[in-house]
């Protein structure tokens, strides 16, 4: 709240200021309005580290764990090649909030570098979001963050087909040699384990096809539509099969 209300009047001297000059003036203005507000938030916000902080000591956690959200956050907009999750380019960056909190470890004494971390009760407590973080950020065209979560869900429950074909659904998308190589291991694998699972059947058809294997590939499709008869893909399947048979 502090910082909206600080940036809706700074908006609103901006906005004067800019009417009564121009040129180098108003950019000044602009500069100086996103500076003074980007600078009071981040005053704020090592504030709320500080305050964090404390009631995390206080509540009996290992304080060394304290750093590992933002390095997680830090690697996610690595992997991603995204900007970092804040609002202005000048507020605190993640290595900045590692800092602070590494700074406030080393400053609590050494008997203090210890506590529990309830890592049972979190891995537990977040195992129902995985599932769908990976669909949607498969269906979102991020196959790493994908396959990020639907390993994580394996993790506590292994013999989730959803999770497995998804998994080998990105390596497939690859498109690569090795890559496809390794989904038609995966969908191989998930056949055996889950014959009943339609989707492995044609996607392991569609490799199979692409790889020149038409027999296994037609088997593959016709079970496919042997456990989905009314599949509305149906009619592609059916064009797939037709590029297995024998050409007259």
């Amino acid at each position: 709240m502090k910082g909206f209300r600080s940036l809706k009047n700074k908006t609103a001297f901006l906005a004067t200021f800019v009417i009564g000059t121009s040129g180098v003036g108003s950019l000044i203005g602009v500069f100086g309005t996103l500076a003074a507000v980007s600078g009071y938030s981040q005053d704020l916000e090592r504030e709320a580290d500080q305050v964090g902080f404390r009631r995390f000591v206080e509540l009996g956690y290992d304080p060394r764990e304290s750093t590992k959200v933002f390095q997680i956050l830090q690697a996610e907009a690595k992997r991603a090649k995204t900007k970092e999750p804040y609002f202005f380019g000048s507020h605190p960056r993640l290595q900045e909030r590692i800092d602070n909190f590494t700074a406030l470890v080393q400053a609590l004494p050494a008997e203090k570098h210890q506590g529990r971390t309830d890592a049972a009760a979190l891995a537990a407590a977040i195992q129902p979001v995985f599932s769908p973080n990976a669909t949607a950020a498969f269906e979102a065209g991020d196959p790493g963050a994908a396959r990020a979560s639907a390993e994580r869900h394996l993790a506590r429950a292994p013999d989730t087909p959803a999770m497995l074909f998804l998994v080998a659904e990105t390596h497939r998308k690859a498109g690569d040699a090795s890559s496809s190589a390794t989904a038609l291991k995966l969908l191989n694998a998930l056949a055996q384990s889950h014959p009943d699972y339609a989707d492995t059947h044609r996607a392991r058809g569609m490799l199979l096809l692409k790889g020149g294997s038409k027999t296994e590939a037609a088997a593959a499709f016709h079970r496919y539509l042997e456990l989905k008869p009314n599949a509305a893909d149906r009619a592609y399947v059916r064009n797939f099969l037709s590029q297995c048979e024998p050409q007259s």
